[in-house]
């Protein structure tokens, strides 16, 4: 799964890189009133065109008021007849020589599925089971930063777009002008073309459904404490007032809670100061807490590295915990919160089955105050391109998200409980308290042992589900660097024909609040 996350001020509607500068154009708000444009007292002439949008008011139903959308606008005063986030002048689409549509090659405007209503009254071009609005999310026309003409973006992708040396977007190369091939999802930033059931050809689409993307209404995202996180619709989220926790720390606490019996996870977030510099040995110290609660084995333990904020991680370290009596998960997390902040969780009704054999699962993150130059005032980068700890130590602080589960649950194939677990632990549902969730979506083929990103692309976090021929493969056969967004897999899998499905891989953009 990618999440893909923004400011709040501009996440609505759009979705830019992280180096981009938000200049780009921004499509009209839905259900926003026409500018400048009243109604007359006598009929409109049909061949005038009072929105200014290229389609003549005729066209546009003046004659009876049509309104597709039911805004109260007619369709010949409303800039988006069919409220989708797209501009009817964008969706009417070009016209060829004779004044057809150039895409269709039949009557203009432009009726992509041919059911008869032209894409511009049509809240669903291609017929797809996705609403054109969910496709383009910045209802630009364009598919993200895929660019046509090599070095030469269109509307906002010149403000939006990080492009190569050859001037064409991440998995694209300039051939005789064209940047090919022409959609790919490396450069698509989680854009679908509205006008294609298969955005991206077999076998990408059949294998994932062609479901790319899903809104942030299909998402559950909380603010509290210093975080924003992210989770599964069904979770529960909560803030926790420490007992006991040193005010001057400013310590914070949040709970997670997913009851339903076939998930049963409880989970938790801390975040402390800290005067460690080194976020391995913190995540040492923390699993060396752990073992007040009972015998504690590491099961997994991941590489330091970076965040997708350019924080540093120790991230998600899978430890089995066995206990000396019977409790649920709940209860178990509550403690496990107790030790890792010295302070005393209040009572909550308990929730889950009660068993001596749980798995905990973790990530800690250090954040930090970046690092500028004293002159430009720009953000200092390393040689990797990642931002520099300016060295306040008061701005130290390490934030840790932990889930509990049985292990028989966490185990087992036919329960949601491992897969939820990973996904909300693996770091990329944390994101800083200033940010919001624009969609999340899902990705990708690939036939090599190796899938490489550019540093520059939007960064990627490892929530991996690694199929292969429809069966899941161990975590053991495969690693994610997401320092240098390359995952590298066992050679036995790599068998012929073999095709290696990213069933679960999170896409995290991150851009600072310009407010």
């Amino acid at each position: 799964m990618l999440l893909l996350v923004c400011p709040a001020a501009a996440c609505d509607r759009l979705a830019l890189s992280e180096h981009g500068d938000g200049g780009g154009d921004a499509p009209p708000a839905r259900d926003a009133a026409p500018r400048d444009v009243f109604a007359p007292d006598a009929p409109p002439d049909p061949n005038a065109d009072a929105d200014k949008d290229g389609i003549p008011n005729g066209v546009e139903g003046s004659a009876t008021a049509r309104d597709s959308d039911g805004d109260g606008t007619p369709d010949w005063l409303d800039f988006d007849s069919d409220d989708d986030g797209i501009p009817d002048e964008i969706e009417a689409g070009a016209k060829d020589a004779a004044g057809r549509c150039a895409s269709t090659a039949k009557a203009w405007p432009c009726d992509t599925d041919g059911d008869g209503k032209p894409d511009y009254v049509d809240a669903d071009s291609d017929n797809d089971g996705l609403d054109d609005g969910d496709e383009d999310a910045n209802g630009d026309g364009l598919l993200g930063c895929c660019i046509r003409t090599c070095g030469k973006p269109s509307g906002g992708q010149q403000h939006q777009c990080v492009l190569g040396a050859d001037g064409c977007g991440h998995g694209q190369r300039c051939q005789a002008g064209l940047c090919l091939p022409e959609r790919v999802f490396l450069c698509a930033q989680g854009e679908t073309d509205r006008t294609v059931t298969q955005t991206f050809g077999a076998p990408i689409d059949p294998l994932l459904g062609t479901k790319i993307c899903t809104t942030k209404a299909a998402l559950s995202s909380y603010i509290g404490g210093d975080w924003h996180v992210v989770t599964s619709p069904s979770a529960s989220y909560a803030d926790v007032a420490l007992v006991g926790a040193p005010a001057l720390a400013r310590t914070m606490a949040g709970r997670i809670d997913e009851r339903a019996a076939s998930r049963e996870i409880a989970a938790l977030l801390l975040s402390t100061p800290t005067s460690e510099p080194h976020v391995g040995k913190s995540r040492a110290a923390l699993i060396a807490s752990l073992r007040a609660l009972g015998s504690v084995r590491t099961r997994v333990t991941a590489s330091v590295g970076k965040t997708h904020e350019h924080y540093d991680v120790a991230r998600a370290t899978l430890l089995e915990l066995d206990l000396a009596a019977p409790a649920t998960v709940s209860t178990v997390r509550d403690r496990v919160l107790g030790v890792l902040s010295l302070a005393t969780a209040p009572h909550q009704p308990q929730f889950g089955v009660a068993g001596r054999e749980l798995v905990v699962r973790l990530t800690s993150v250090r954040r930090f105050s970046f690092k500028h130059d004293p002159v430009t005032l720009r953000e200092v980068r390393d040689v990797n391109g990642f931002r520099v700890d300016a060295g306040d130590k008061s701005s130290w602080r390490l934030v840790t998200i932990a889930a509990v589960a049985r292990r028989a649950a966490y185990d087992d194939p036919s329960r949601e409980t491992r897969r939820l677990v990973d996904e909300l632990t693996d770091g990329s549902a944390l994101a800083t308290r200033e940010h919001v969730v624009d969609r999340a979506c899902d990705v990708g083929v690939f036939e090599s042992g190796v899938l490489t990103m550019p540093i520059d692309f939007p960064p990627i976090t490892a929530s991996l589900r690694l199929v292969v021929d429809g069966v899941e493969v161990g975590h053991d056969r495969y690693t994610f660097d997401v320092a240098t967004s390359t995952l590298t897999v066992a050679p036995a899998l790599l068998f012929a024909g073999a095709r290696l499905v990213l069933g679960s891989l999170r896409w995290v953009r991150q851009l600072p609040d310009p407010f």
